[in-house]
């Protein structure tokens, strides 16, 4: 089951924060101090929704807090994100485009981007669209309702800012090292890589340098230290790049070496008790920033309440903490705060493309003179005595205002109204993708976390699935491993795709079961960086692969079902590497299925180009870089982490795409969507993209070898693909028509059924009427002397290829016969591949053919035990029980060491004799052939989700349950009549349960303290009609009327 802690949820509402937890950005510091409130406080039930933020990276769960729990409670949240009708509230930590109103009952968007004057028009109607505005400051919330958001929704609260980190010892000793030969320190921090050229980031670093550079020139006391990365915080070559900028500021500004003031780079990403190191030193009085404009200003506030000198931009967020309004309504800058001067300036044109900018907007530009003097005049003055103590009062304040807005808006949102439909239609799904998953994309990512590899399978896989109706499933490719994930993938064709993050065992896992699989080659996965081209840049590599190497990835190509390449240059590099023809290799090429050029202006005039400025060196940024700027009349327009409708906005007005990756690019979609967009993309031969056979013109420059490719009409790129999905398609149908077909074995054990009312022609022939070509029913009979074998050989004569009959000799004579495995003896008959047991009381119904005949081909590959859901029925097919546990083990393969029995801790003697504890097991259980373990069995009741619902009402799950899982389920008929069932305790149970549990002469659960020899029929249908109305709870043990849990009504 799902480790999710079940607490009580019956006085608490069920709230889903949809927000990137685990970032190391400002977004993320917000979205879990609001996670960890909510969880602390235990103010609703916690599920998540995680996302990303931007480029920016992730910590790994355990290095946070309560980070395991977050990723533990997002796996219920990936379920109820389905369903609005599941939780109460929705808080979503994101940008207004990114808010999805319809998740919940009451949804609150929690947003601070806003950096300038002015939003998308497009934003307003996403933040008009929430009940609830979450914004961290005053000015975000002018500049909302200045656009034309509606005031009565918004609401400020302030950020809350962590100081109960401690400080680093390393980290505070090696900053010792660093400001010994100094006086005092000036703090700024931002990063420069912002999908923007590096002299215009919105934090300004370039202007702080300058600034900086300009107030201390020819002076060597006074040191500024740069907290700073540009592409990637985690990459040493990052170092240069940063080192370079400051250098090329320096030339700006016109200064010698002798007279640069000293500034020292802090590169990379800091943890929390690193960057309370860095804030906390002695040296460090003043933080300083030019920024353009922030939401609320996180870093700058992190250094206010450790009691730094803020020296920063007067426009913008940060005001709100850093300034006070006298009676008048004036606002005054606080001591320590040395606000400078300002005018608004439009934003920069390579700006205007991101997804909050405005074309009309403006931001904030510092005056250099008074920023100069507004630092000389902070770091002379140091810090105020006394700031620190009344910082922690504010901090308490935020940390307060918080949970009570939390609070506050809990108890204005209802508690969610339990939808018995709702719940049965989204339990329909999620037992469909357990049960009948055709494909599963193994994957690095996920389609909503990556990026070109992902985007265009995920795309190609929409088309396809929907052509050919399969049903697709992507996962983290090491959660194939996971008990509630891996069985979804056993027996289903799986198409691996970037999967380098794989661990051993799951190459291990397909390989021991067989499983059938496609290679998705979007690189070359065998190569050292999975790049030859970069394999050749690496000093330490000689260009020969071990023989060993080869021979694996042969073996792998070799195993493969398809092996699926993006272009046919691709295709022969990997098999110059294996030594051989690949005969189950295709070119599938890359997909984009959003080239249609609808929306896209003609642009006669068209200005810039652009560049992805990826942090990976693969594509090419700095070089693309380079070429721009040999020519003075080219304008750079970097970009990244754009949507597509922003990128065809970008790509559409500019004049070429510049593509020059490093290392080859089998076929990068970037290329389709630039060209269908009317741009020319400018590349080199590393891209292995046939344009000509796209009808592009194609020129190269000799003397550089760069290549012009010029657009085609769009249509042509248009039937391109649609060329591609139709191939796609052909390999797919291919594939899933291989798909085994295994024999089917049905079996169960009958004793007197007639005598005692078992409607076992009933069960048998719903068996039979599953069978097809190959398949069998096994009936043994435990020595019925009523009429049963009659009915059988008769059911026989007219079955004669389908039904086997087995007579087993039960000897009722020994004290406990009961625990003999009888159902061991049916199973011994079967010779199908795949098993399915059932009791003489239950009913295979029509409609749950075309599922079992799925799950039978799946567990082929997969499980040894698969569980399936069953109803069972109470007093009438219009009531079910609610105590019992909805999915039962039932298929299995037919293994020679599987069998039907006692886990041996179950097992207790009296007097040498062997039985049962009472209640611990009945000897159905699924074991080893050495009664030691039990064996694996798996099935829908790992998934959290289902879990989570039987903690919150069980009753709605089994409602949920009879009325959602009617595609897979067994009727189990047991206690549809409850008289005839009692009258069965009477007659056969009450022996059997002795016999198999080793209890006293009078057990009677139904009539406590009377011999069941002794009960009347008249007692049993007075004890029926109060079953029926009461309840259920049918254990060996007496239990009282009043205590029974109610049945739940279907209707």
């Amino acid at each position: 089951m799902s480790q999710v802690d079940t607490e009580k949820f019956d006085d608490l509402k069920v709230i889903m924060i949809v927000a990137p937890l685990l970032s190391k950005s400002g977004y993320g510091t917000h979205a879990r101090s609001i996670a960890n409130a909510l969880i602390r406080n235990k103010m609703a039930h916690v599920i998540v929704g995680m996302t990303h933020w931007g480029s920016t990276a992730d910590y790994d769960a355990s290095e946070l807090e309560l980070g395991p729990l977050y990723v533990t409670r997002a796996e219920v949240g990936k379920q109820f994100i389905e369903s609005k009708q599941v939780s109460s509230v929705s808080l979503q930590v994101c940008l207004p485009d990114e808010f999805k109103p319809e998740i919940a009952h009451f949804n609150i968007l929690s947003t601070a981007a806003v950096e300038s004057d002015k939003i998308p028009e497009a934003w307003v109607g996403k933040i008009n669209q929430a009940d609830l505005v979450h914004v961290p400051s005053s000015f975000t919330k002018n500049v909302l309702v200045s656009n034309g958001c509606e005031e009565h929704k918004i609401h400020v609260i302030p950020l809350v800012v962590g100081l109960e980190y401690d400080t680093s010892e390393q980290f505070s000793s090696d900053l010792d090292q660093i400001l010994e030969p100094f006086s005092k320190a000036v703090l700024t921090a931002g990063a420069w890589q912002v999908q923007t050229p590096l002299y215009q980031d919105r934090k300004a670093l370039d202007e702080t340098i300058k600034c900086f550079m300009l107030a201390y020139a020819g002076k060597q006391d006074t040191v500024l230290l740069v907290k700073s990365h540009a592409i990637d915080p985690d990459d040493p070559r990052d170092i240069d790049l940063c080192a370079s900028r400051i250098m090329h500021i320096a030339n700006d500004v016109g200064l010698q070496p002798d007279q640069t003031p000293p500034i020292r780079l802090v590169h990379g990403h800091l943890d929390s008790n690193q960057m309370a190191s860095l804030f906390s030193h002695d040296k460090v009085e003043t933080f300083a920033s030019a920024t353009h404009g922030e939401g609320f200003g996180l870093l700058i506030a992190e250094a206010w309440q450790r009691g730094l000198n803020v020296v920063a931009t007067g426009w913008s967020g940060h005001l709100d903490y850093l300034t006070s309004v006298d009676k008048k309504g004036r606002r005054k800058n606080k001591a320590g705060f040395f606000g400078v001067k300002n005018e608004l300036v439009e934003l920069p044109p390579s700006f205007k493309h991101l997804p909050w900018a405005h074309e009309d907007g403006k931001w904030s530009q510092a005056d250099q003179d008074d920023f100069i003097k507004k630092l000389r005049a902070s770091v002379d003055q140091g810090i105020k005595k006394g700031r620190n103590k009344q910082s922690l009062i504010r901090q308490a304040d935020h940390t307060y205002q918080m949970v009570r807005a939390t609070q506050q808006f809990l108890e204005q949102v209802p508690a969610p109204v339990q939808n018995v439909e709702t719940m049965a239609s989204m339990l329909e799904i999620l037992l469909e993708e357990f049960y009948e998953t055709d494909i599963v994309v193994l994957s690095d990512l996920l389609p909503d976390q990556g990026r070109g590899a992902e985007k265009t399978l995920n795309q190609l896989l929409t088309v396809v699935g929907e052509a050919s109706k399969a049903k697709i499933v992507w996962m983290q490719v090491n959660d194939i491993m996971k008990p509630d994930r891996g069985p979804i993938a056993n027996g289903a064709l799986i198409i691996i795709a970037n999967a380098s993050s794989a661990a051993p065992d799951v190459w291990q896992w397909i390989s021991a079961t067989k499983q059938r699989f496609i290679l998705a080659e979007f690189d070359y996965r065998w190569a050292q960086h999975r790049n030859p081209a970069l394999a050749d840049l690496d000093p330490q590599f000689d260009g020969n692969y071990p023989p060993q190497v080869v021979q694996v990835w042969r073996e792998i190509y070799g195993t493969a079902e398809q092996v699926w390449f993006m272009s046919a240059r691709q295709k022969d590099v990997t098999e110059q590497f294996i030594g051989g023809r690949l005969v189950n290799s295709h070119v599938v090429g890359s997909y984009v299925s959003d080239l249609e050029p609808k929306g896209i202006k003609k642009r006669p005039q068209r200005r810039g180009f652009a560049f992805w400025n990826s942090k990976d060196p693969l594509k090419g940024a700095n070089q693309a870089r380079k070429f721009i700027a040999q020519d003075p009349t080219r304008t750079p327009i970097p970009f990244d982490g754009l949507m597509t409708k922003q990128l065809k906005r970008l790509l559409s007005v500019c004049e070429s795409l510049v593509l020059l990756p490093i290392g080859l690019d089998t076929d990068p979609r970037l290329v389709y969507e630039a060209l269908v967009c009317g741009a020319s993309v400018i590349t080199n031969r590393h891209v292995q993209t046939d344009f000509t056979a796209l009808g592009c013109t194609v020129e190269q420059d000799l003397e550089t070898g760069l290549i012009k490719i010029s657009p085609p009409e769009p249509q042509s790129l248009i039937n391109e693909m649609e060329s591609r999905v139709g191939h796609a398609l052909q390999l797919v149908d291919k594939a899933l028509q291989a798909q085994p077909k295994p024999t089917i074995s049905l079996y169960t054990t009958t004793w007197n059924c007639i005598a005692n009312g078992y409607p076992f022609i009933k069960s048998i022939e719903s068996m039979l009427d599953f069978c097809q070509e190959g398949d069998e029913v096994c009936v043994a009979d435990l020595g019925s002397d009523d009429e049963t074998m009659l009915l059988l050989t008769a059911l026989k004569h007219h079955n004669k290829d389908k039904l086997k009959i087995a007579e087993i000799n039960v000897d009722r004579t020994k004290a406990n016969w009961a625990i003999d495995m009888h159902k061991t003896d049916a199973r011994q008959m079967c010779e199908g591949d795949v098993l399915i047991q059932f009791d003489v009381d239950e009913v295979l119904p029509k409609l749950a053919h075309v599922g079992w005949r799925k799950i039978c081909g799946r567990i082929f590959n997969g499980p040894a035990v698969l569980t399936v859901p069953m109803i069972e029925f109470w007093g009438s097919d219009t009531k079910i029980r609610k105590d019992y546990d909805p999915f039962k083990p039932r298929i299995s393969r037919r293994e020679s060491n599987l069998v039907h029995a006692a886990p041996q801790e179950t097992l207790w003697e009296k007097d040498g004799v062997t039985f049962i504890k009472n209640g611990q097991a009945d000897g159905c259980e699924y074991m080893t052939g050495d009664f030691q373990h039990r064996a694996l069995v798996v099935g829908p009741a790992w998934i959290p989700i289902i879990d989570q619902w039987g903690a919150i009402d069980r009753g709605l799950l089994m409602q949920a349950i009879a009325k959602g899982a009617k595609r897979w389920s067994v009727n189990h008929l047991s206690w549809l009549d409850i008289d005839k069932k009692l009258k069965q305790y009477r007659s056969t149970w009450d022996q059997h349960h002795r016999s198999r549990y080793g209890l006293q002469d009078v057990h009677n659960a139904h009539f406590p303290g009377i011999k069941w020899t002794d009960v009347t029929d008249d007692m049993i249908a007075e004890r029926a009609v109060k079953l029926a109305e009461q309840g259920s709870r049918v254990f060996h043990s007496e239990q009282k009327v009043e205590r029974l849990t109610q049945a739940v009504s279907l209707n």
